[in-house]
């Protein structure tokens, strides 16, 4: 690779403002991503040691320009990253290859999409096949396409037990088909958010809960908290700071030290009750929506006639797990009219069920 392409781009925290408006030298750094496309595929090594950084300011600028001319390289940079296990440099690209995707991309990316899914036919198997999967299946719905294949993997997805990107790929697909099918599956996980403890190291279900709740509220409220939390996160006293922390990025001890003294300034403040007022703002809407309705004592709820298939069996494993009930004591299910299993020779309905 010829040195002389970057030397315009210098990793420095004094010259990135040079940068900040000059559109017109998007050649050089387009250019420079297609070289280090090919590069991270024919030498790993040199790459991270030579070019890594190089790479992230490159990419930087062209998303703050909007310049999507190098969108197909950026998306092979994120594939190989994602399989590598870098997440700093693989984060940048989702973001630019999020940011800048559009019709035009729909071909590209629905061929990528079908080599993948022969690739990483199990998503049991492979965590970053599955990753990967989920995330090109956001840019296709972002790029319009809307196949009944598409929409199948979505539904599966849905239902699965993996929260990631659930929420956003719905609120994408303004499909009713779709969109009622997160809301049940809201409603299949409700009893495991109500009755099971609220950790988020020991209960799975509330990660998935929290990621699926605002993209619900907005498709089937109106209600975005967006502007809301945009208005808590911290800002800067002016566009250079901004401009210099995207294209440097938190790595740059130089800007770890600048965010840091602003989340200082602001530790304080009402910014931060006003991110926990809006955190409980959505909880307390969810709980409304599917939480309060639903009987305060579990085995009422175990014993109701209307629970969704496989509900009662996955709240009963997870409570046997939690050491709240008894796994042997669930086995068989006491009907209604049953003889009561106290032995009371009263119906069930009569005695302990009341």
């Amino acid at each position: 690779m010829n040195d002389e392409l970057f030397e315009k781009l210098k990793p420095s925290f004094e010259s990135v403002l040079l940068w900040k408006n000059r559109q017109a030298d998007a050649d050089y750094l387009i250019e420079l991503v297609q070289k280090f496309s090919e590069q991270i595929r024919r030498d790993t090594d040199v790459f991270y040691d030579k070019y890594y950084n190089f790479c992230y300011r490159a990419i930087s600028l062209l998303n703050h320009y909007g310049n999507a001319r190098v969108f197909e390289d950026v998306f092979y940079i994120y594939e190989y990253l994602c399989r590598d296990g870098d997440e700093v440099l693989e984060g940048l690209c989702s973001h630019y290859l999020e940011n800048l995707v559009t019709d035009e991309h729909r071909k590209f990316l629905y061929g990528n999409w079908l080599r993948l899914n022969k690739e990483f036919f199990d998503d049991d198997d492979d965590e970053d096949g599955s990753g990967l999967k989920k995330f090109l299946l956001l840019l296709l719905l972002k790029s319009g396409h809307k196949g009944s294949d598409v929409l199948l993997a979505l539904k599966t997805i849905i239902h699965s037990n993996m929260s990631c990107y659930k929420g956003t790929l719905a609120y994408y697909v303004r499909d009713t088909n779709i969109q009622d099918e997160l809301k049940n599956r809201l409603m299949f996980i409700a009893p495991m958010i109500k009755y099971l403890p609220h950790d988020r190291l020991s209960n799975p279900y509330l990660d998935e809960w929290i990621e699926i709740s605002e993209p619900y509220l907005a498709i089937f409220k109106g209600i975005s908290f967006d502007e809301q939390y945009e208005k808590s996160y911290p800002s800067y006293p002016n566009n250079d700071q901004s401009f210099i922390i995207s294209i440097l990025g938190h790595a740059d001890k130089r800007v770890s030290k600048m965010v840091l003294e602003r989340l200082s300034e602001l530790h304080s403040s009402d910014d931060s009750n006003r991110y926990i007022h809006i955190i409980n703002k959505r909880d307390e809407l969810m709980a409304k929506e599917f939480l309060n309705i639903l009987p305060e004592n579990v085995n009422e709820w175990l014993n109701s006639p209307f629970l969704l298939a496989g509900q009662r069996e996955e709240l009963v494993s997870m409570l046997g797990d939690f050491g709240m009930i008894s796994h042997e004591s669930t086995k068989n299910k006491v009907g209604r009219n049953d003889p009561c299993p106290c032995g009371s020779g009263k119906k069930y309905k009569k005695c302990c069920l009341g």
